[in-house]
Formats: structure tokens, sequence, C-alpha cells
């Protein structure tokens, strides 16, 4: 396995404002491009990328540090309200600890995905490699499959095809045949 030193992306033609600038919601701005440069331009000023709707535009959050869930609109599966006995709310308290090894896995492998990602130069191109095609099409499909799943409430089903698409395609199969 070689050693791929990160290679800092093309400037961004964006300016973000401080992450302090940020309205009531958390929105710093709405629009700019998610290209490398971009992204991590946001990201050394604490700013985060996440659509304000679906396939509305980009907006740029800089998150407070709180969870807010409206259950106005929620509407609970079966299978949920079946098993709602066995949870509770809580702040302020701590993680299992294999809860945190699964998340400090999970980044340390986002992390070093990320890292290679960035390492590559190479000129845009359409994609017309067989392996690259099949690969986004699969990603599609993850894509759509997690969609219908978080509309429908269903955290479990898209946490599942996105760590299985991320685990076996992604980091176990895609990376390593690009290396």
């Amino acid at each position: 396995m070689g050693r791929h030193t990160p290679v800092e992306p093309p400037a961004s033609s964006w300016a973000f404002p401080s992450a302090r600038s940020a309205d009531e919601h958390g929105v710093v701005g709405v629009g700019a491009d998610v290209d490398p440069g971009t992204l991590l331009a946001a990201y050394r000023r604490g700013l985060f990328p996440m659509p304000m709707e679906a396939g509305g535009p980009m907006a740029w959050w800089s998150p407070d540090p709180r969870g807010v869930l409206d259950p106005g609109g929620m509407r609970i599966s079966r299978s949920l309200r079946r098993s709602m006995d066995r949870f509770e709310v809580r702040v302020d308290t701590a993680f299992d600890d294999k809860v945190l090894k699964i998340g400090k896995r999970l980044v340390t492998k986002i992390f070093n995905a990320g890292k290679f990602v960035l390492s590559q130069e190479a000129e845009r191109h359409p994609i017309s490699n067989e392996l690259d095609r099949a690969f986004i099409a699969e990603l599609a499909g993850v894509v759509k499959q997690a969609s219908e799943a978080y509309d429908e409430f269903e955290f479990a089903k898209a946490l599942m095809a996105t760590e299985q698409f991320f685990w076996g395609s992604f980091t176990d199969t895609f990376l390593e045949l690009s290396k």
C-alpha cells in the first residue's frame, strides 16, 4: 500500500463569512459549489454544507451545539411505536464506550478516505471507466434508498444502506482498486 501525500486543491473562488455571523437557524450563507477547495475553505471556518430543503439550494451552516427535534410533522411507524418503551431521552450523558469505539472507527475511515481523495491530482473529465460508472450507479441507488427511508422516518434503514455502501463498496473496494 503506497503512501499518499495530501495535495492542497485549487483555492475556492468563494469567500465565506465568519461562523459567528450565522443567523438564528445556523445558516451563514447560501450558494457556492462543493469542490474540494470550497469544502476545505468552509470546514476551516467551521461551516458545513447541507441543502435547505430536498433539491434546494446549498446552504452553509455553523451548527450551534444543540439538537432540536420538532415532532409536529413526524409520522411514527408502527415498529417505532412498539419499541418506544425501550428508549429514554437524556441530556449531557456520555455515550457507551462501545458506541464511541464505533464512531472513532467511522471518523478515522472517513478521514483516511478523504485524505486519499484529496491527494489525487487529475483533470476532470466525463466518467468513462466501466468500474467508475458502476460505482456511480450504485451510489445513486443508495442515495435513492436512503432518501426514501428518511422520508418514512426509517433512520435505521437509511443508516444501514449508507454504511454498507461506505464500508463495503467505497472504502473496501473502490478506494482499494483506485490506489
